[in-house]
């Protein structure tokens, strides 16, 4: 992802394009959800997440290696 802005409309994604994004499992996306640990709405019965919000998060939660 780069640091491009978006369009007002780019921003909100449905949760099949993040979890193909992210490569993770609609169980972890649910508990991120549920832990208020990303942002999302709920609209017409489907959940949308604000991507700005899911790239600062992994920016935010970044682990460096250390070097042996």
């Amino acid at each position: 992802m780069n640091d491009t802005p978006l369009s007002p409309l780019d921003e909100w994604v449905d949760k099949q394009i993040l979890l193909q994004k992210l490569k993770m499992s609609n169980r972890t996306l649910q508990n991120l959800r549920t832990k208020q640990i990303i942002h999302h709405s709920c609209l017409g019965g489907k959940i949308y997440y604000h991507l700005p919000s899911i790239i600062a998060m992994l920016k935010d939660n970044i682990v460096f290696n250390k070097k042996a």
